[in-house]
């Protein structure tokens, strides 16, 4: 450095170790703490290669090269910012002042010079190079910045070292690549390894992780001889330094190395030089990045350092990230398995943990509700199994999902039978209506059920429900390798009985259930009645529908209107309008016949709307889904046959089914009324 007046551009150091030197500034001024920088300084703050000054035509701009405390222009973090007079440039302790003459006649020079060097250095930037990482970590990635590779006209030596520099810069490169892949946590832990031999003198590669309950693993380890390992030593000591402290540790000869304590296998396996980094996320060690070597002239450099705690802090973002998704996905999966059993808001309170499933057992006040097919054994004897299975499938997804949508908890499945519960694992107010409510609903969607069935020229089916409310036990009942969530007590076998008491389309609860639902249910006293296990008779009381409503019958049938009427069919999600024939509709949905030509993709559970207008030119609009796609019996080709779930329909349906179709109307529909 020069302490003489200088009458150009030029920076004075006005604070730090260095403090009084000046430097002129030619073309480009290279300030750290390596001696073959331009301006070399004693701060042990700043790095090797910190920062650089270069001219830019009439202007000076500041660049930070990557440094690890950063470079700061007037008390500002910058990476590149253009210098006027009087800025000041703050390096870890040591503030220097970038100073430019009005009256200097600043001419454009190719060299640097000033201090004691004799010959200038040129800047080169050589095509292909303006990629090359400039800095190992900012914050929490690995950025990609230009960086100035300097030819020496008088010292070769220092153009290999930027060529090394270059190259291990490019490798972390890659480096952070693999690490924003998406490629499973252990395979991207062996390919860094592996990247990191192609780069550094290791002889032997370790990763460690912590695990839950079992401390730092081992998960990926490497030798340069053999490729992956599987038990790599390590000296315990080192270990829990970096651990502990949460520094990394370069050791150039590990037998000599006061804060080291080699166990016998290193000292016999000849490691003479390691380095230890701490993969750190938010304060946390996740895990730890190991590399030895053997034999002197493998011993690592700071620079290695440098890469290696660099790769390692993004390493952690990565094993954090992973872990992360890991526990996102396991969320998921146990939110989905739940979902098949509860209710949308019991799986919230369970994975919030608001609500749980006891092991150990807990006494709950519950409603339970058994549902079961009549005279299912005989009807599986005269179909093939495997329509047997898809029955069974379409009528448990129709009855779950009411189970659920009404609070309960599917507790199994028996055969053709059903037990849910309501009041556990978390009670609520209105329990006992609720599973009422739902076995209402349940007839009633198995009537529209068999009304596709009967469409299809299928049998219908149909179904007695008992439902009992009383003290259970619940909890996970089982052994160790397979448990299930259940309830049981005298209330739970009283429900089954009542089950057991009732014919098709029947629904029968007991006397303390009706207690609680009487003012909101019409129900029919059916008397006392004798059931296995209990020494008395028992009250039992059919449920008719509920008060609010018109319900008459449950487990009626509504008649079936045959028809060969045209209608103009919209399909909701494209708007497309297209006609077809209506054979036959009822109150709760229609069987339509319509030509490939017109329509050659329709799918299950597309949306449609169908629309007629009334003798009295009223135009009537019914919301549907598709149910079923079927092949008619004549076996044409170029037609089929789709069953139409109505979802929503007038409150005069009955009306337009009697006098609209009966008496004649047509069809009109446009793609607006989607």
């Amino acid at each position: 450095m020069s302490d003489l007046a200088v009458d150009g551009p030029h920076v004075k150091v006005i604070s730090g170790p260095d403090q009084g030197s000046t430097f002129a500034v030619g073309s480009l001024l290279r300030i750290g703490r390596d001696p073959t920088n331009d301006l070399q300084l004693r701060d042990t703050k700043s790095s090797r290669r910190h920062a650089a000054i270069e001219r830019q035509g009439e202007n000076f701009v500041v660049c930070d090269l990557g440094s690890r405390n950063g470079t700061w222009l007037n008390e500002r973090s910058i990476r590149t910012a253009s210098l006027k007079d009087g800025d000041r440039i703050y390096i870890g302790d040591t503030i220097i002042e970038f100073i430019m003459p009005r009256s200097a006649d600043v001419e454009q020079q190719d060299s640097i010079t000033g201090g004691t060097t004799g010959g200038g250095l040129t800047l080169v930037l050589r095509a292909g190079e303006e990629d090359a990482v400039a800095g190992a970590l900012r914050g929490q990635t690995l950025e990609v910045s230009r960086v100035a590779l300097l030819q020496s006209k008088d010292d070769e030596g220092d153009i290999e070292k930027l060529r090394q520099l270059n190259e291990r810069l490019r490798k972390l490169y890659e480096v952070n690549q693999v690490l924003s892949s998406l490629m499973p946590l252990s395979d991207l832990l062996d390919r860094i390894l592996e990247i990191v031999f192609e780069f550094l003198p290791a002889e032997r590669g370790l990763i460690l992780l912590k695990e839950p309950d079992k401390g730092f693993t081992p998960v990926a380890g490497r030798t340069r001889e053999d490729g992956s390992a599987e038990e790599i030593p390590i000296s315990g000591t080192l270990l829990k330094k970096v651990i502990t402290e949460k520094v990394a540790l370069l050791s150039g000869d590990v037998l000599q190395d006061s804060r080291l304590d080699p166990s016998e296998s290193i000292v016999i396996q000849g490691i003479t030089s390691c380095l230890t980094v701490p993969m750190v996320h938010r304060e946390v060690v996740l895990g730890v990045i190991h590399l030895d070597t053997q034999g002197s002239y493998a011993a690592f450099a700071e620079d290695d350092l440098e890469i290696v705690t660099a790769i390692a802090t993004q390493a952690a973002v990565a094993v954090e990230n992973a872990r992360l998704l890991q526990k996102v996905e396991q969320t998921a999966v146990a939110r989905d398995n739940l979902s098949r059993y509860l209710g949308p808001e019991l799986v919230e309170a369970v994975m919030t943990g608001e609500s749980d499933f006891a092991m150990e057992g807990s006494v709950n006040e519950a409603t339970i509700l058994f549902a079961d097919i009549r005279g299912f054994t005989s009807l599986s004897e005269r179909i093939p199994p495997q329509l047997v299975v898809k029955l069974l499938n379409e009528y448990f997804e129709i009855m779950v999902d009411i189970i659920l949508e009404r609070g309960g908890v599917v507790d199994k499945f028996v055969g053709d039978e059903i037990m849910a519960v309501w009041g556990v694992p978390t009670p609520a107010e209105n329990d006992a209506f609720n599973a009422v409510s739902a076995a209402i609903k349940m007839q009633q969607a198995l009537c529209m059920y068999n009304e596709e069935r009967a469409r299809m020229e299928e049998e219908p089916i149909y179904m007695g429900i008992g439902i009992n409310t009383g003290t259970v036990v619940a909890g996970n009942l089982g052994s160790s390798k397979r448990m299930q969530y259940t309830v049981i007590g005298d209330a739970v076998n009283l429900a089954s009985r009542m089950e057991g008491l009732t014919t098709r389309e029947q629904i029968l609860m007991s006397q303390s259930t009706f207690d609680l639902v009487k003012d909101k249910v019409h129900t029919i006293d059916r008397g006392q009645v004798s059931v296995k296990g209990k020494q008395d008779a028992v009250q039992v009381f059919e449920v008719k529908g509920l008060q609010d409503t018109r319900t008459a019958e449950l487990g009626r049938t509504h008649e079936r209107v045959k028809t060969a009427m045209p209608v103009r069919c919209v399909r909701v999600a494209s708007h497309q309008l297209f006609q077809a024939v209506l054979l036959d509709i009822s109150p709760g949905g229609a069987g339509i016949r319509y030509s490939l030509e017109v329509v050659k993709d329709l799918k299950m559970g597309e949306k449609l709307i169908l629309g007629f207008v009334s003798p009295g030119e009223q135009k009537i609009l019914i919301k549907g889904e598709v149910v079923r796609i079927v092949d008619p019996k004549a076996r044409r080709k170029d037609v089929r046959v789709f069953g139409m779930k109505f979802v929503e329909v007038p409150p005069n349906i009955q009306e337009v089914i009697e006098k609209v179709l009966l008496k004649g109307g047509s069809a009109d529909l446009s793609p607006e009324d989607a």
